[in-house]
């Protein structure tokens, strides 16, 4: 009788174990899912932020070519004669 209780008690731990287990592994999904949310909030607000910056990059260089030209001496802002025609030859 010895052999059969003590094999219920190891029975019964080995049960326990794999509950306590089953509940880790739901807390960890669970924190990574939270986790993860948090990530891409971040992501977004970070792809926002690199939109933002590329359209001021954009107007700072225009601003410098602005003035690169005005120092340069003031070209025509169109750049008439400077610039080939594109089309079918006559």
């Amino acid at each position: 009788m010895g052999d059969a209780v003590t094999r219920a008690v190891l029975s019964l731990a080995l049960c326990g174990l794999s509950l306590a287990l089953g509940l880790v592994c739901t807390f960890l999904q669970s924190s990574n899912y939270a986790r993860a949310d948090a990530l891409d909030r971040l992501k977004r607000r970070s792809d926002l932020i690199e939109a933002g910056n590329e359209g001021i990059e954009a107007k700072i260089i225009a601003r410098d070519f602005e003035l690169q030209r005005e120092r340069d001496g003031g070209e025509k802002e169109d750049g008439a004669g400077e610039r080939e025609e594109w089309g079918p030859e006559r």
